[in-house]
Parts: C-alpha cells; sequence; structure tokens
C-alpha cells in the first residue's frame, strides 16, 4: 500500500526509485500526524548517527534562511527544495550556514547539517513534504525507503466512555447497553534496544461485530475552511482525533447480547497488531 500511494503521488516519475532518507542511517524521533503542540505534526523529526543532511530527490534550492533573517523562525535554519510534479521538501533546524548557496542539489551533494535552531529541545532534523498541486502536506514515510523495522504497534488500552461511566476494557467485559465512544492508546516504535522513542502508528482500524466501523490513516494533511484535515481513511481534525494522550476512534452502539470490539493497528512498515475484546452487555 506504501508504495502504491507513493506512485500516484509522484506519477511515475523517473526518478522515483531515487528517494533517500536526508540522513544516511537516520531513524524517526516524531512521526506524520502526531499531536505537536495541540496542532498535527505536519513531517517528521529525524536523528541519526550522522550530521550532514542530503536532499531526499534531487531538487532546486528556492529558499534557504537563518533563524535571524524570519519572522517566525519556528523551523530554525531552514531550506526549502523544488522537485518534479510540483512537489517541495522543507529542512528546519539545521546549523547556521553562510555565503552563497547551491541552486540545484543532488541527493548526493551536502544540503546542511543537523542543528537544534528554531523550536527544538535537541538536535534532530525537521522534514516536510508538500504537494503545490494538491495543496496538502505528504507523510514523508509513504516515499522514503523502508527503515527495517520489524516490530508492531502497542495497543496499549482501550476505553470506552457514555454519559454515565467510563471503563478501561480487558479481554471480556461486562457492560449495559447504550451508545458508547471508544478511545484508544495506541504506540509505535522501531524497536530499537538503545532508544525509547515512542509516536503514532501509520493506520488504525476498528471494526464491531465484523463491520469496519472507522479508518484512521496518516497519509496527508490538508487545510479545509482554516482548519488541518487528516486524511487517508476517513477525514478527521486534530480536535475531534486527539484527546489528551488517547484517540478518538468513533461512537458504537452496544445491544444486548456478547458483541466483539476489534482495534487493529499497522506501521508504515506492515507490521500490525491486534486486539480483541468480548463484550457482554445487559
Amino acid at each position: 500500500m506504501k508504495k502504491i500511494l507513493a506512485v500516484l503521488l509522484f506519477s511515475l516519475s523517473p526518478s522515483l526509485f531515487a528517494f533517500q532518507w536526508p540522513i544516511a542511517g537516520g531513524f524517526l524521533t516524531a512521526s506524520f500526524g502526531e499531536n505537536s503542540r495541540e496542532s498535527f505534526l505536519k513531517g517528521i523529526h529525524i536523528s541519526g548517527p550522522g550530521s550532514i543532511v542530503s536532499p531526499f530527490l534531487s531538487g532546486e534550492l528556492i529558499y534557504y534562511g537563518n533563524v535571524e533573517d524570519q519572522q517566525a523562525p519556528v523551523l530554525g535554519n531552514v531550506k526549502v527544495l523544488h522537485h518534479e510534479n510540483g512537489f517541495r521538501s522543507i529542512y528546519g533546524h539545521l546549523e547556521p550556514f553562510s555565503g552563497e548557496q547551491k541552486v540545484y542539489l543532488e541527493e548526493r551533494d551536502q544540503l546542511g547539517l543537523i542543528g537544534d535552531s528554531g523550536r527544538t529541545d535537541e538536535k534532530n532534523l525537521f522534514f516536510m513534504v508538500y504537494d503545490t498541486k494538491m495543496n496538502q502536506y505528504v507523510n514523508p514515510q509513504i516515499i522514503l525507503p523502508p527503515s527495517g523495522d520489524s516490530t508492531p504497534p502497542r495497543i496499549e488500552s482501550v476505553t470506552l466512555k457514555s454519559l454515565e461511566s467510563l471503563v478501561f476494557l480487558n479481554d471480556r467485559n461486562s457492560l449495559r447497553s447504550g451508545r458508547v465512544q471508544v478511545y484508544a492508546r495506541i504506540v509505535d516504535s522501531d524497536g530499537s534496544v538503545s532508544r525509547t522513542i515512542e509516536t503514532v502508528p501509520y493506520s488504525i482500524t476498528m471494526f464491531y461485530l465484523g463491520n469496519e466501523i472507522n479508518q484512521i490513516k496518516f497519509d496527508t494533511l490538508k487545510e479545509e475552511n482554516g482548519k488541518l484535515v487528516l486524511r487517508g481513511g476517513h477525514p478527521v481534525t486534530f480536535k475531534d482525533l486527539y484527546n489528551d494522550e488517547s484517540l478518538f476512534l468513533g461512537e458504537i452502539y452496544l445491544n444486548r447480547g456478547i458483541g466483539y470490539l476489534e482495534i487493529s493497528a499497522s506501521d508504515i512498515s506492515g507490521n500490525n497488531s491486534v486486539r480483541t475484546f468480548q463484550l457482554n452487555i445487559d
């Protein structure tokens, strides 16, 4: 699915297979669409063993600026490249740069050095991909090479909330009939034993009584009516998705009898976790 979407996004461009991580050996420290200061994160944060930042794809340098040159220097020292098919890539939190900058950069070129400029607590690269034709932010992990992650997301907790009660589910549960909202805490990691970094998964699907109720996919972000909307599955705004550390997955109606609620979570590499809850409903 990841590669199918990448092909659609880049319209079978000859350079499709040249994508690379901007930092050699880089790993994710924050994922696309996660909660970032009460808003969707529009790109990803990358760290790595090296300090050199290179273009993820060859392109033309159309903007660069140091912190002191910008009115709102959230991204710190930043560079922006324009690519074929109307895509742009943004590289933030770089080390300061000066002098004449190379206008056209290949993947092998050095674009900058990883830094801690702008609004960040540590050295990392903020990397963002924007589709100027569709006017939307694209999850960079869809088009970057696989990271080699083999660890599935963790579905840590699922909660049912009604007007009268809040129930934390276990494998078997006794509940009263009625309409409930479903919340889940789901985290992903790359399985490394040398670092503990939790991000959001790529895709979450909820089933009840064998029927798909909702699917959330962290594919793209698009501004609609003044609000950023997460797209890929069921469109959702930040306010409607995030509830503290949990994600709102939707509503179900509990009829008397036995029902089964299933939550499935996948990462960008296709690793999948599933939890099924038996609901005994009076």
